[in-house]
C-alpha cells in the first residue's frame, strides 16, 4: 500500500550541463502529470509522463526540471540594427532636450530584443539518457516516500477494520438480544392493553415473527463482516488499490445507516453509532492511498 503524498529530488552534473529533477505528488482521483521544463526538453514530455505512469498509477504529480549549461550549447545574439536605430534617435532626443551625457551601453542594456540568448536546439543521447536517469532516481525516492506513508495508512485501516468488527459482534448481540424479548413485550403490551381471554400462542408467534422480519438486520451484519474481511485482504495486496477501498467506503456505510434505521434498541443504536463514526475515520484515510 502507498499513500500519494511523496516527494523526491535528485541532480546530476557534467562538464558541459547541470540538470536538477524535482518530483511532487499529492493526492489527486486519477493519474495526473504535470512536467515543467526548459524548452530543449519540451519534446519529452510525453515519454516522461509514460516513465513516470509505470511507477506512479494515481495522484497529481508535478515534475520540474531544470537546465543550466556551461556555455557549450548558449549562443548570444545582437541586433545591430536595431541598437543603430536606437542610439541615433535617443542621440537626437537628447540633443534636443539638452540631456546630460548617457552612456551609449548602458541606454543599449535597457533596448528590448537587443540581445538574446538562445539555446541549441539539439538534445545529445548523451544528455537525454542523463535526464531520465536523474528523472528516474527522483521518482524513485518520492514512490519510496509514498510506500514509508502507506504502511502507516495500512496499520491505521487495519485497527479501523479491528474495532468496525468488535462493533460488529456487540450488533450480533444486540440482535440476538432483540428477539429473546420480543416474546415477553408483545405479551406484556397486549396485558396493558387489557387484551381479552388466553393469548393464541401461535398468533403470538406470527406477529412476533412479522416484526423481526421488518427490522431483521442478518443480511446487513453478514455483508458487513463480508466487506470488513474483503478490506484487510486487500491492504495486503500490490498496486494501487485507493479506489477499491473507497469503494468499500460507501458500502460500509450503506450496510451501517441500513443497520441503524432497523434498530429498535438503545444499545443497538449506541453501537451504530460507534461503527459509523469508526467508518468516517476510515473514509477520510483511504482518500490518501494510491
Amino acid at each position: 500500500m502507498k499513500s500519494m503524498t511523496g516527494f523526491g529530488k535528485s541532480n546530476v552534473e557534467t562538464k558541459d550541463v547541470a540538470i536538477d529533477v524535482t518530483v511532487r505528488a499529492v493526492n489527486g482521483r486519477f493519474l495526473d502529470v504535470k512536467v515543467y521544463s526548459p524548452k530543449i526538453y519540451s519534446s519529452l514530455e510525453l515519454d516522461i509522463r509514460k516513465r513516470l505512469s509505470k511507477k506512479i498509477f494515481r495522484g497529481s504529480v508535478e515534475v520540474y526540471i531544470s537546465r543550466r549549461s556551461f556555455g557549450s550549447s548558449e549562443k548570444i545574439y545582437f541586433n545591430e540594427k536595431l541598437a543603430e536605430q536606437w542610439l541615433k534617435g535617443f542621440n537626437k532626443v537628447s540633443k534636443r532636450l539638452k540631456l546630460n551625457e548617457v552612456n551609449d551601453s548602458r541606454v543599449l542594456l535597457n533596448v528590448p530584443e537587443f540581445f538574446k540568448v538562445d539555446e541549441t536546439v539539439s538534445l545529445s543521447a548523451k544528455e537525454k539518457a542523463q535526464l531520465y536517469k536523474v528523472i528516474d532516481k527522483a521518482t524513485d525516492l518520492c514512490v519510496t516516500v509514498r510506500s514509508k506513508e502507506g504502511e502507516g495508512l495500512k496499520k491505521d485501516i487495519s485497527l479501523y477494520m479491528s474495532n468496525l468488527h468488535k462493533n460488529l459482534v456487540l450488533i450480533k448481540k444486540s440482535r440476538t438480544q432483540v428477539v429473546k424479548s420480543l416474546n415477553e413485550k408483545y405479551k406484556l403490551r397486549l396485558e396493558k392493553l387489557g387484551f381479552p381471554g388466553e393469548i393464541d400462542e401461535q398468533r403470538l408467534a406470527q406477529e412476533i415473527v412479522v416484526h423481526i422480519d421488518k427490522s431483521d438486520i442478518s443480511e446487513e451484519i453478514q455483508r458487513l463482516g463480508a466487506h470488513i474481511s474483503a478490506i484487510k485482504t486487500l491492504i495486503n495486496q500490490k498496486g494501487s488499490i485507493g479506489k477499491k477501498l473507497d469503494f468499500y467506503a460507501q458500502e460500509l456505510l450503506r450496510e451501517v445507516n441500513t443497520i441503524g434505521s432497523k434498530s429498535s434498541s438503545a444499545n443497538l443504536t449506541h453501537t451504530v453509532v460507534e461503527a459509523k463514526g469508526i467508518v468516517e475515520k476510515y473514509r477520510e484515510q483511504v482518500q490518501n492511498v494510491e
